[in-house]
């Protein structure tokens, strides 16, 4: 048995659509055909766009601060200027508190 040299087919709710030709002309028109024929009774679902909430986090933002301001954390120790590197090695000033336990920090306020 011989089989042609294109085939097609197309599963859909209703049943299975079979092209097969040898011409890959006509095979192209009919592939079109069926999918037009399908995508009429089927037509694909409207997606809703995606939604984006923000989430409210237990962690405070960093705040913006003056070299010598009080710390926020723990109201103890005063805010001292420092060199921190970020996660891409980047190094830039931050402030720090002075006080030994304390992990408060704050950028530095342009104003």
């Amino acid at each position: 048995m011989e089989y042609p040299k294109f085939q097609f087919s197309l599963f859909d709710g209703d049943g299975q659509y079979v092209v097969r030709s040898e011409d890959e002309t006509e095979f192209k028109q009919l592939v079109a055909k069926v999918r037009l024929a399908v995508s009429a009774h089927h037509p694909e679902p409207v997606k809703p766009e995606p939604t984006y909430e923000k989430v409210e986090t237990d962690k405070p933002s960093i705040p913006y601060m003056h070299e010598g301001d009080t710390c926020i954390v723990c109201h103890k120790g005063t805010m001292t200027k420092t060199v921190k590197t970020n996660k891409k090695g980047e190094k830039y000033n931050a402030l720090i508190c002075d006080q030994p336990n304390c992990k408060g920090y704050a950028y530095i306020s342009k104003y």
